[in-house]
């Protein structure tokens, strides 16, 4: 490079750092020079000096002042105006950070029952029923065709919590010295020495629970025992209890029974009769049995 044409390259320089945004670095080559040959420092710094020669300038060979690559700023902002690629912020630079925050929940925190409006909870997430407290009810091992009650025992729907069948029977007269009679829904038949003759069917799976027997004689007789039972498929008697005939009304009662019954399956009122010192005479029976 000659000196003759030094200015002109000067001003090459110069224009194309201007181009670059590098106002500064072509600020030291936009003035014209006179000064001989490596005397020329104005602004360089390191060891470059005279003569700007592509092994000093240009190491890379990419077609730039390396210089140009480390400029002192970008779009007008300096380096210090701009954040390092890995940084962080504080709080008080996301705005409302604390009031969302504090909004929201804790990640492990509980919901009373009242916060769950909709939806189905699984009966896993109840308490288990109790004689006081109404709770999940077991989805195996629940009683086939019942409801929980109240006082955490299984009952049958229906009419209630059970139902009544009624029992009737027409006269006896007399009473005879040690016969057995049977009776339940022949009404206006006289209680039969034979078994099976008044059954009373069970429409409905259930359980006996109690029995009422009103006995009513126009002729009272001495006061031995009178054993009554509820008979329940001719094969099954429960005493229900011991009636005392020299009353002209007297009434048989339990109602602590348990007896177990399905559909289909009867039942009849038996009678033993002892050996009577006076026999009753015209003797009317009647009663209801209560299943739930």
């Amino acid at each position: 490079m000659s000196d003759m044409n030094k200015p002109d390259i000067q001003k090459l320089i110069a224009a194309r750092l201007e181009e670059l945004g590098l106002t500064r670095l072509a600020r030291m080559f936009s003035v014209e020079h006179n000064m001989p040959r490596g005397t020329h420092k104005a602004g360089l710094t390191g060891s470059a000096g005279g003569d700007m020669t592509k092994a000093v300038y240009d190491v890379d060979d990419d077609g730039k002042v390396g210089q140009a690559a480390n400029a002192d700023t970008v779009d007008g902002k300096h380096a210090s105006d701009l954040a390092l690629a890995a940084h962080a912020h504080p709080e008080s630079d996301v705005t409302n950070l604390v009031t969302d925050l504090a909004g929201k929940a804790a990640a492990s925190h509980a919901h009373a029952g009242a916060d769950i409006t909709s939806g189905t909870v699984d009966g896993d997430r109840l308490a288990a029923a109790t004689a006081t407290k109404r709770g999940g009810v077991p989805a195996t091992g629940t009683p086939s065709g019942k409801f929980h009650k109240d006082d955490d025992t299984w009952a049958i729907p229906g009419g209630g919590l059970g139902y009544v069948l009624s029992l009737t029977a027409g006269n006896l007269t007399p009473m005879s010295d040690g016969a057995t009679y049977f009776f339940g829904s022949m009404a206006g038949a006289t209680p039969q020495t034979t078994a099976l003759r008044c059954i009373v069917y069970i429409p409905k799976a259930g359980t006996i629970k109690c029995v009422y027997i009103l006995i009513f004689s126009d002729t009272t007789g001495t006061p031995e025992e009178v054993p009554i039972y509820i008979r329940v498929n001719n094969t099954t008697d429960t005493l229900i209890g011991n009636a005392n005939l020299s009353s002209a009304v007297y009434t048989v009662s339990r109602t602590d029974l348990s007896i177990s019954v399905s559909q289909s399956h009867y039942f009849e009122i038996k009678v033993v009769c002892p050996a009577f010192s006076t026999n009753p005479n015209n003797v009317r029976f009647g009663g209801v049995v209560y299943i739930e």
